[in-house]
C-alpha cells in the first residue's frame, strides 16, 4: 500500500480508492440532513508535488446575484491559500462553491487528512447557509437603486 492509500484508510471509509487520474471521489453528508444533496468530495493525488489536495464542494448552485458582502468573503477566502489558508472557487462545469486544501506529504502527521476534511466540510455547510439566505433575499435592481446610487466591487 503506497502512501497515499495509507492516508485514504485513516478516513475509515470503505472502498476508497484513487483512479487512474489520480482522484478519490465520494459523497458526504451529516446524518440529519439525509433528505438533503450531499457533498462531493475530491482527493487528488500529486506525486510529483508530494501533496493530496482535498476538495468540498457544496450541494446548492450559486444564486443569480450575490450581494457585495458575499461577493467579498467569496473574494477574501480565494486569496488565503497564499496565507496557508484554505482557498474558494468554483468547481468547473458547475454553479456551486468549491473549498480546497493542499495537505504537503513532507509534513503529513497522523490523522490531518481528517481534521483537513472537517475543517472543508465545517466551511462548507457554513457558505450552505450564507447561499441559502443569499438566494431568499431579493435584491435592488438597477432602476430601484436610483440614478445616484453606484456600488462598486
Amino acid at each position: 500500500m503506497d502512501i497515499y492509500q495509507k492516508i485514504l484508510a485513516e478516513l475509515s471509509v470503505e472502498p476508497l480508492a484513487f483512479d487512474e487520474h489520480s482522484v478519490c471521489t465520494f459523497e458526504i453528508q451529516r446524518a440529519a440532513e439525509e433528505a438533503t444533496t450531499p457533498f462531493v468530495v475530491n482527493i487528488v493525488a500529486q506525486p510529483d508535488e508530494m501533496a493530496l489536495v482535498l476538495s468540498v464542494t457544496t450541494a446548492s448552485d450559486l444564486p443569480e446575484r450575490l450581494s457585495r458582502e458575499l461577493f467579498l468573503r467569496f473574494g477574501e477566502h480565494a486569496l488565503a491559500p497564499l496565507r496557508h489558508g484554505y482557498g474558494v472557487g468554483i468547481y468547473p462545469g458547475t454553479e456551486r462553491v468549491s473549498f480546497f486544501a493542499q495537505i504537503a506529504l513532507g509534513n503529513y502527521r497522523p490523522q490531518q487528512i481528517r481534521e483537513s476534511l472537517a475543517d472543508l466540510l465545517e466551511k462548507a455547510h457554513e457558505w450552505e447557509a450564507s447561499l441559502s439566505q443569499e438566494g431568499q433575499t431579493p435584491h435592488a435592481t438597477k432602476s430601484e437603486m436610483g440614478t445616484g446610487q453606484n456600488i462598486r466591487v
